[in-house]
């Protein structure tokens, strides 16, 4: 059965260096610190050195930068549910932190309740395939040999204007906006997500984990948003587990008052899946012979690009008559 909507407030971490790493308002970094401080641990992904993401099992603070911000990639799950199993019936308290269908996956593994379990997920745009995203870092480590980290949310130039940032052991940083960057762009256009992305049974406000996070777009047209341009979060609290775990934390949060329709009004995914188009048909009628990502997304994506333009200068003549 499903947790009732308790509450929904916008957030952030007063912590500005947290924050900064944090794909919006820094809020999982002090979830997380508050469970690995009571001897508990924590569930989240991080990458492998090949850049695959999976679920590691996170016993102290210094391990725990790695699984800050978002990764736009299916994440292993190898034995995770076993051993989130195994620490239940050992005592310990654990967060898990994942998608939504991967959290409702670890509870039906589960079967039943456990008070010493915090679940906590996110709201999802979708989960893209591995297999272009391997095609991507491949391509990627043939420009930049020895890439040392990915950040796929860099606030480099600020939360709205994220972009990939692929760092090499050298030294060097290269930034890509969300628009400029082949992989962000066909995500974010939904060329490439897994076929049970466009049907998905886990949007809702009403959610079976304790807490859903987010980032809080709804910021831009809401608040004064060259204050907050570090970034906001979203909390759904669902549960009093979840209600009990952001009072412990509240003290280090800077919150906001706004009601769900605040947030589904820049945040649609909460409710519903990405649309199914053509455009993913076309993208994998071409992938799947070898031909060149990058042409690809922009072929695709480069046309909506130009009639939008098209439309806004049209607009413009009219409407200047």
């Amino acid at each position: 059965m499903e947790n009732s909507y308790i509450e929904a407030f916008a957030c952030y971490n007063k912590n500005e260096k947290i924050r900064f790493k944090s794909s919006s308002g820094g809020v999982f970094s002090l979830i997380a610190n508050a469970v690995l401080k009571s001897n508990g641990v924590v569930y989240a992904v991080v990458y492998d050195e090949k850049f695959n993401a999976f679920y590691r099992r996170i016993t102290n603070v210094a391990e725990l930068e790695n699984s800050y911000g978002s990764k736009y990639v299916e994440a292993i799950l190898g034995n995770t549910f076993i051993k989130v199993k195994e620490d239940l019936e050992d005592g310990y308290s654990v967060l898990f932190i994942g998608t939504p269908c991967h959290c409702e996956g670890l509870m039906s593994f589960l079967v039943k309740n456990y008070d010493s379990l915090l679940c906590v997920d996110f709201i999802c745009h979708g989960m893209p395939s591995k297999r272009v995203w391997r095609t991507y870092i491949e391509n990627e480590a043939q420009k930049s040999p020895k890439i040392k980290k990915i950040n796929m949310r860099s606030k480099d130039k600020d939360w709205k204007e994220y972009g990939l940032k692929i760092s090499t052991e050298k030294g060097i940083d290269k930034f890509e906006s969300k628009v400029d960057n082949v992989f962000l762009r066909g995500f974010l256009r939904d060329l490439y997500l897994r076929p049970s992305c466009h049907e998905c049974r886990f949007k809702g406000i009403e959610r079976k984990t304790d807490i859903t996070i987010g980032d809080f777009w709804g910021a831009l047209e809401l608040l004064e948003y060259e204050k907050y341009k570090d970034g906001i979060s979203v909390v759904i609290v669902h549960s009093n587990k979840g209600l009990d775990c952001m009072a412990s934390i509240k003290e280090n949060l800077v919150t906001f008052d706004v009601t769900t329709d605040d947030i589904i009004l820049k945040n649609s995914g909460l409710i519903k899946s990405s649309k199914l188009t053509i455009n993913r048909e076309r993208f994998f009628n071409r992938f799947n012979k070898g031909e060149n990502l990058k042409r690809i997304v922009y072929d695709i994506t480069g046309k909506t690009l130009i009639s939008k333009v098209r439309i806004r200068l049209l607009k413009f003549i009219v409407n200047n008559r």
